[in-house]
């Protein structure tokens, strides 16, 4: 369950710096080089953590509310790098949560390092999907329901295929129930978030109630331990 981060650089100095630390702190890097490339990346996917070149990267400033602005990354840490063009301050209220000046220096780097992971390991649980089979129901307006088949579950939303293969949009009401020894039906409120036309789509959770929130993170913690028995302790990383 390693650690999604994007490098944002095109100084070769500074990838050769910092890569080799987030590899061995158990992170898998994917790299762009223009801030164009990491936005649409941001705009496709999760990622658990993002490190940007601000000022020798054209654009790389306006990257930090873009990331905070998005839809699946918003609570995602943000490593800032920045020379001086954008002040530390500017960095901090555009969305960073951690400031590096130029030249980097390691202990500095590896101290921040240490408690962004912190982060990024809350959000990579609160993202992290378990596939799942389980039928489910979104309601739409004047209570009227679609049923599916759930494909994946995390803390954050689901994906489904919807059972006669429509398309949905906006906000919907999501009910399903967890298995357990004494099964709980789990009730929130969610925005469609993607579709393909074709019935699948995924769903991201903006309301639960507290009942319902702890059952589902019961049994969510329940499939992250059988998860971890199932690939074992050499895919783990130390803290």
């Amino acid at each position: 369950m390693r650690l999604q981060c994007l490098l944002v650089t095109r100084e070769h100095e500074l990838l050769q710096l910092v890569r080799p630390v987030l590899e061995s702190s158990g992170m898998e890097v994917e790299v762009r080089a223009e801030a164009g490339s990491a936005a649409e990346i941001c705009h496709r996917r999760h990622l658990d953590g993002f490190l940007v070149d601000c000022d020798d990267v054209p654009g790389g400033s306006e990257l930090l509310p873009f990331i905070r602005g998005s839809g699946s990354n918003r609570m995602s840490t943000i490593l800032a790098v920045v020379n001086g063009t954008t002040s530390i301050n500017q960095a901090l209220e555009q969305g960073a949560n951690f400031v590096l000046g130029k030249p980097v220096l390691m202990d500095r780097f590896h101290s921040y390092l240490k408690v962004a992971r912190v982060f990024m390991e809350r959000e990579h649980r609160r993202y992290f999907r378990f596939a799942v089979n389980l039928p489910v129901r979104l309601y739409g307006d004047a209570e009227q329901y679609e049923e599916g088949s759930m494909l994946n579950l995390s803390e954050g939303g689901l994906s489904l295929r919807l059972a006669r293969g429509h398309s949905l949009e906006g906000s919907v009401r999501v009910s399903f129930e967890v298995p357990s020894i004494d099964p709980y039906r789990v009730e929130a409120k969610g925005e469609v978030v993607w579709s393909d036309g074709a019935g699948l789509i995924g769903v991201r959770f903006f309301y639960m109630g507290d009942e319902s929130r702890r059952h589902l993170l019961d049994w969510l913690q329940q499939l992250h331990a059988q998860w971890e028995l199932r690939e074992g302790p050499e895919d783990q990383v130390e803290s």
